[in-house]
């Protein structure tokens, strides 16, 4: 396991602060106080403006001797530095996934990852399936959808699911019994190695507060890689505009996956009619994120939903993002299944209902006399067919990649090629042979 921080802090301490004149950084809570609890994420940011100089200093700094800075974050960063020579000596032994899909790494261990999508894609039903998994005893392969357990099945793991939506008299409770069953286990069984609990009754201005606590609570009391699911996360500050409260909430999360045995599964929605995470918290989360796992439904061209929900991992940092999996709700189980061949299809070519293929074609020839960058194609070609520039870009794809033969202006044949030019994508007709 990591070292923490005040480990790290003590590593160093004595000889370094006996450089200081001044015996006042002995009282500066981060280093006087031996076993850092995890507010001090927050702490420190709430408090860095409100700081005390250190031995005198005006700006928090001094050198006590020829050589020898001390300040608020001096001792950490030096113990660090120290701590991350020595790994750099030896050979990096890389962890396994904790879940996979389809035979790749999904979730790996002291991580944030997110599950981000619109209201009603399901997102706290993947979210419950991941924790089944975890949790199940002997654990358990999901043939259906392609989910499995990393090697590292022999390790225990627990979970920690905190919700902030769902009501506590049948919601959360018929959540937690799903996730029960999945994982083998009747309702009246209490595994310790599985807490859930809920932030609905706290007021939101001390929910983030209240979570830090908790948190810090439950990584001392279970054993195991603890693996934290959050619920809904953006419900977990006051305000996910405010940068100030989102980079606490990053803070305490990065905090935790490098200092404990921690992963986090962080569930999110995404902004009405967008496909980016919600507010300045979401794109934090998502630029911390190792992976970022976006739940939508195929639409059709007029936006009607279909039955198909696409899984698609977005961003992973351990492997490529175009691993996507076709799902859809069986009502009967109760259950995401995955989506047969020819649900896919039909959804797919709805999609694509408007500015039918021929449309385009017969239109190419007249619009592209010379190369255009493929957006100013795709607005050009929506102003005469209609539907969205969506749909075309799809149309155009399957032009390029399928090479279907186009006329141009003279009618002579050709195909629909895309090449980069510095930072665009530019479109022209080249001959065929």
């Amino acid at each position: 396991m990591l070292k923490t921080l005040s480990t790290l802090n003590q590593d160093v301490f004595a000889g370094v602060a006996n450089s200081c004149e001044s015996t006042s950084i002995l009282g500066h809570d981060s280093l006087a106080n031996p076993a850092l609890r995890l507010n001090g994420a927050i702490g420190a940011v709430q408090n860095y403006n409100q700081r005390q100089p250190l031995c005198g200093s005006k700006i928090g700094l001094r050198t006590a001797k020829k050589g020898v800075v001390t300040g608020s974050h001096v001792l950490h960063l030096l113990a660090l530095r120290k701590e991350l020579q020595k790994r750099v000596e030896s050979p990096v032994a890389c962890t396994e996934p904790i879940l996979t899909q389809d035979g790749e790494g999904i979730i790996w261990p002291y991580t944030i990852n997110l599950i981000q999508g619109q209201t009603g894609t399901h997102k706290s039903r993947v979210a419950e399936l991941f924790s089944a998994f975890l949790i199940a005893e002997n654990g358990f392969k999901s043939e259906a959808l392609g989910m499995a357990m990393g090697s590292t099945i022999g390790r225990p793991y627990s979970v920690c699911y905190v919700d902030t939506e769902r009501n506590q008299q049948e919601q959360l409770i018929q959540a937690v019994q799903k996730i029960k069953k999945r994982a083998g286990y009747e309702h009246n069984q209490h595994p310790a190695h599985f807490d859930y609990n809920s932030l609905l009754d706290i007021p939101r201005t001390e929910r983030l507060a209240a979570l830090r606590d908790y948190l810090e609570h439950i990584r001392s009391e279970m054993s195991g890689h603890l693996v934290i699911v959050l619920d809904q996360l953006a419900d977990c500050v006051a305000d996910f505009n405010d940068p100030k409260e989102s980079m606490l909430l990053t803070d305490l999360l990065n905090v935790m996956v490098n200092q404990q045995d921690v992963t986090f599964i962080c569930v999110i929605h995404e902004n009405p009619g967008g496909t980016k995470a919600r507010g300045h918290l979401g794109t934090e989360m998502a630029n911390k994120a190792s992976t970022v796992l976006q739940v939508s439904f195929i639409k059709a061209a007029s936006g009607t939903p279909s039955p198909v929900l696409q899984m698609k991992y977005i961003k992973r940092r351990s492997g490529s993002r175009d691993l996507t999996l076709n799902v859809q709700y069986d009502a009967k189980q109760g259950e995401l299944v995955r989506a047969d061949t020819a649900t896919v299809k039909t959804a797919l070519d709805n999609r694509k209902r408007m500015a039918q293929p021929e449309h385009v074609v017969a239109l190419l020839g007249g619009v592209l006399i010379e190369s255009l960058p493929i957006t100013q194609l795709r607005k050009q070609l929506v102003a005469k067919l209609g539907g969205s520039e969506k749909t075309m870009g799809f149309r155009l794809d399957d032009l390029i990649t399928q090479k279907t033969e186009v006329p141009d202006n003279d009618g002579v044949a050709c195909i629909l090629i895309s090449e980069k030019a510095g930072k665009q994508s530019m479109c022209r007709l080249k001959p065929v042979g």
